[in-house]
């Protein structure tokens, strides 16, 4: 997470630490932004970026953007464009 001056989150990056790189997946994206937005001790700028990297078979990595509405809507449509989105 990076929180600006304003005590505020600002941007969550997903999986960017060293060894540790959970597979990006809708389920995982998810449930780390609701939990995170669910704190009650936390706030977010309007404009949070949420990013995580989709590594493919060689290793190399891609960086996915997501917005929080499609993180916290409950549309099938949506998930279902995500989750192929993340395949």
């Amino acid at each position: 997470m990076i929180v600006g001056e304003s005590g505020r989150v600002g941007a969550i990056h997903l999986n960017f630490g060293g060894h540790y790189r959970p597979r990006l997946t809708l389920d995982y994206v998810r449930y780390v932004f609701r939990t995170l937005v669910n704190h009650p001790l936390l706030s977010f700028e309007n404009d949070c970026e949420i990013k995580g990297r989709k590594f493919d078979e060689a290793d190399r990595s891609s960086v996915m953007k997501f917005a929080q509405y499609e993180l916290l809507a409950d549309d099938p449509e949506a998930e279902e464009a995500l989750e192929m989105a993340l395949l």
